[in-house]
């Protein structure tokens, strides 16, 4: 009798784990539990993580959120333009694992890296241009957002006089640097955002 109940413990070892199929309230509080999760690239592993149970226990819902995911890519996609160079600098000590696994990966080069959906680029129209009493240049753009050049570069562009109303390109350089173009101006200044 000993010697079957070992053997059926060893087979249940042995075995692949079914997960427990969750409630719906179990599954939904899972996923709520993950806006608590700090960084970006951690709180979307803990989603990933979450969303299976989630569309098993509310099928319904798997088709409905079928039919939305072109509008939801569209205004992620309007969110970033909105976020484009500013920076949150808050300091934390991970405190899950989704945190932990995250921890480094944008300084990762690898081809799983998803770059693709990042925003590079933003064009917008300068509403003022100017200098500041340290002779650094600041953009005041069309969409609300304000840059200024960065105290340590050197540049010194031409920009018009009468500068409102051109074209403003600003580019993501590396280590998160932005340059930025006005108008027809052959050289680009470094910038950061600073509303």
């Amino acid at each position: 009798m000993m010697r079957f109940a070992l053997l059926a413990a060893l087979a249940c070892l042995s075995a692949p784990s079914v997960a427990l199929a969750q409630t719906g309230e179990e599954a939904v509080a899972d996923v709520l539990a993950c806006q608590a999760v700090k960084g970006s690239k951690a709180r979307l592993r803990c989603f990933e993580a979450a969303l299976p149970a989630l569309s098993d226990a509310h099928p319904g819902a798997v088709a409905l959120a079928a039919g939305r995911a072109e509008a939801a890519r569209e205004a992620a996609t309007e969110q970033a333009k909105e976020d484009f160079g500013l920076f949150q600098r808050e300091e934390k000590t991970a405190s899950n694992e989704f945190e932990r696994d995250a921890f480094g990966e944008n300084d990762l080069r690898s081809a799983s890296r998803d770059e693709d959906d990042e925003v590079k680029r933003v064009e917008a129209t300068a509403v003022e241009v100017g200098k500041n009493n340290r002779g650094k240049i600041f953009v005041v753009l069309d969409n609300g957002q304000v840059w200024r050049q960065v105290n340590g570069d050197k540049s010194t562009p031409y920009i018009p006089r009468d500068a409102d109303g051109l074209p403003v390109v600003i580019k993501k350089g590396l280590m998160g640097s932005y340059f930025i173009k006005v108008g027809k101006a052959k050289d680009a200044f470094k910038a950061e955002r600073i509303k």
